[in-house]
């Protein structure tokens, strides 16, 4: 609802304040809408608010959420002052997710590497590694119904079935 009414902002040729930027750029992130974010991105350029501290911190967020830590990384680069939340956001955009086996036995987590480790849950040892991605592997899921299997997705772009 907030990015369509965003939209009809735009449209309607009324100019959004700050605020309204930061509404649409969380909205963005929030239902991993990057190409809406991207475009909003490209008002604030045009508008000339790129230089606000609280518009430049919320699009390092998105652009984290969404999953393009290259251009979050890009705007967090460009900020004038780097606080604690731009720092946050920075940092979170770079976490890898942990998962949960469908029976709750194993964990898993992607790493710096690339790989993909296994842990025992009772034991906390590991049971297995897999070589998934070039560079980082950022993401990892267990398939709902076949167990044995598992989804990565790294920085290579790729998304792998395991």
């Amino acid at each position: 609802m907030i990015i369509e009414g965003f939209q009809d902002i735009i449209c309607s040729g009324i100019a959004p304040d700050p605020a309204a930027f930061v509404c649409i750029f969380r909205a963005c992130g929030i239902t991993k809408s990057p190409i809406r974010g991207q475009e909003a991105h490209g008002e604030v350029v045009s508008r000339g608010f790129e230089g606000d501290a609280v518009i430049g911190n919320t699009l390092v967020c998105m652009y984290a959420k969404c999953g393009l830590i290259s251009e979050a990384r890009v705007v967090f680069d460009e900020l004038s002052i780097r606080n604690v939340v731009s720092w946050t956001a920075i940092i979170a955009g770079y976490a890898c997710q942990v998962n949960f086996s469908p029976d709750g036995r194993f964990v898993m987590s992607g790493d710096g590497e690339g790989r993909c480790w296994f842990w025992d849950w009772k034991s906390c040892k590991v049971f297995r590694t897999l070589n998934c991605h070039e560079g980082v592997c950022i993401g990892c899921e267990w398939h709902p119904l076949e167990q044995s299997k598992v989804a990565t997705c790294g920085w290579d772009g790729l998304i792998k079935y395991w």
